[in-house]
């Protein structure tokens, strides 16, 4: 979806989409996102007021540090990735194939990044889905809720947004956190 397609499902301006675009491509360049194996999304229609995109980029070992922890039975995993715990995985000795490097939500004209730190692996084939995604609404604020695994190392993410600020109030892989799944 273009940039002038995203701006007419906001508001049907076409100047719309000039600011989106550029929004966009600042918060990348500013974050120094930037990569020649990003794979930038499509904008996914998450309601009629809520838009979202993700980059998904190659993981590059270099670029991270990880530590190796040991259980009592011997066995070994890569259990931190720069210092954090981090999710896309079933505690293996492998390291990510890729990395969710951003995502991006329009909300009512807003545009809010949405913390994706220590979040690897985000799908089998590197493309979000709306299926991953569930949007809950009240008043002026909302819950973004997703769900990320290529297979393994299934786990959720949640956002708060309030008055265009985000919060990650949740990352996980306790299957409690994935009941928003059965609610309507």
């Amino acid at each position: 979806m273009t940039c002038r397609t995203v701006a007419a499902l906001l508001d049907g301006s076409a100047g719309r989409s000039l600011i989106i675009g550029v929004m966009w491509s600042c918060c990348f360049a500013a974050n120094g996102q930037s990569n020649s194996n990003a794979q930038l999304g499509a904008w996914l229609e998450l309601d009629n007021a809520v838009l979202i995109q993700g980059e998904v980029n190659d993981f590059d070992s270099t670029k991270h540090t990880y530590r190796v922890c040991d259980s009592d039975d011997g066995r070994s995993w890569i259990c931190m990735i720069d210092e954090q715990a981090w999710f896309g995985s079933d505690q293996g000795m492998a390291l990510p194939r890729n990395e969710l490097r951003s995502l991006v939500a329009v909300i009512q004209g807003d545009t809010i990044a949405l913390e994706v730190s220590a979040m690897f692996n985000p799908n089998w084939n590197n493309e979000l889905r709306p299926a991953q995604f569930k949007v809950d609404r009240d008043g002026n604020a909302c819950m973004i809720y997703a769900f990320f695994s290529d297979g393994a190392g299934t786990y959720t993410a949640h956002w708060r947004v309030t008055d265009g600020v985000a919060e990650r109030v949740v990352l996980s892989n306790d299957e409690r956190d994935f009941e928003w799944q059965l609610e309507d």
